[in-house]
């Protein structure tokens, strides 16, 4: 079964490594700052495409959010890019 309230913890968390406040995550996910709190404490659960822009804006990997993972990565889109780089090599 899914911990909707775990999953809620880890979108805090990830949000709060990031740097940002509910209303600046609102923000770059194109919704409101209740909707982030609700998706927070697990009153509402994101859809996938929510999850998937989240993760992104976060930094942070869909399975660590999920709970299927317990190291979150967090990697900037230019450290990232540097990583995608050095593997095709």
């Amino acid at each position: 079964m899914f911990d909707y309230k775990g999953f809620g913890e880890r979108l805090r968390q990830a949000r709060n490594k990031a740097g940002y406040s509910t209303t600046q995550a609102a923000n770059k996910a194109y919704i409101s700052q209740s909707v982030v709190s609700r998706y927070e404490s697990g009153e509402v659960t994101p859809t996938i495409d929510r999850v998937c822009a989240l993760a992104e804006i976060y930094g942070c990997s869909v399975d660590w959010l999920c709970g299927n993972n317990g190291v979150p990565v967090t990697m900037s889109g230019e450290v990232l890019g540097k990583v995608v780089e050095a593997v095709k090599l």
